[in-house]
């Protein structure tokens, strides 16, 4: 037996009108047996070699900045992106790339993290 929930909400929100749009995530118990590319922006070379051993598709900071503005790194093959608190101004000079694919860093998605918690926010995200 398949175990399955459905569930419909009215919640009356008119999409075409600012601030009525409803956006969030959550995670599940065994996730959803789909694996994402994940995207790590970080300041600390340490952290960012740790987050490609733990299954980050790209990770890094300033070089990984210019190398998707170069066009040397594809955001057709990124699926989430994360990144910590520091490095979030430097995000700006892509964020016109990032923000209509729906990839821009963001604290309501739980998206941005402080460094301390980016590897273990990057297992839940990748799953």
């Amino acid at each position: 037996m398949d175990e399955t929930i459905e569930l419909a909400l009215q919640l009356n929100l008119d999409p075409r009108k600012p601030g009525q749009s409803l956006r969030g995530s959550l995670a599940l118990p065994h996730g959803n047996g789909k694996q994402f590319a994940v995207a790590v922006f970080t300041d600390d070379d340490n952290l960012a070699s740790q987050a490609l051993a733990s299954g980050a598709i790209a990770a890094g900071g300033s070089s990984l900045i210019e190398s998707i503005q170069n066009g040397n790194t594809s955001l057709s093959s990124i699926d989430r992106v994360l990144a910590t608190p520091e490095i979030m101004p430097n995000l700006s000079a892509i964020a016109r790339l990032l923000g209509p694919k729906g990839l821009m860093p963001n604290p309501k998605l739980n998206t941005i993290q402080p460094k301390e918690n980016i590897l273990e926010t990057l297992a839940s995200q990748m799953s």
